[in-house]
């Protein structure tokens, strides 16, 4: 019985298991910076730790992943 449960599936190859996980990089993306902030959630956020980042920049704000704006203080979160 346990054969025959284990034999149910084949195993994928390369291009279907990307196809499935999205092909990009899996796991916590890279922190450049971290800090605390107000907002967010529904509307822009302001956090010091976002002051001179580029747009995209990825931040802890809050202990929540968050993308700098590129401008000012401004992050949105994830």
């Amino acid at each position: 019985m346990k054969k025959q449960i284990l034999n149910l599936g084949k195993a994928l190859n390369k291009a279907e298991q990307k196809q499935i996980n999205g092909g990009g990089p899996v796991g916590i993306p890279i922190q450049i910076c971290a800090g605390t902030g107000v907002g967010g959630h529904w509307n822009l956020g302001h956090s010091e730790a976002c002051i001179g980042q580029e747009s995209g920049t990825k931040c802890t704000i809050n202990g929540y992943l968050a993308a700098c704006t590129g401008s000012g203080d401004g992050f949105w979160f994830y």
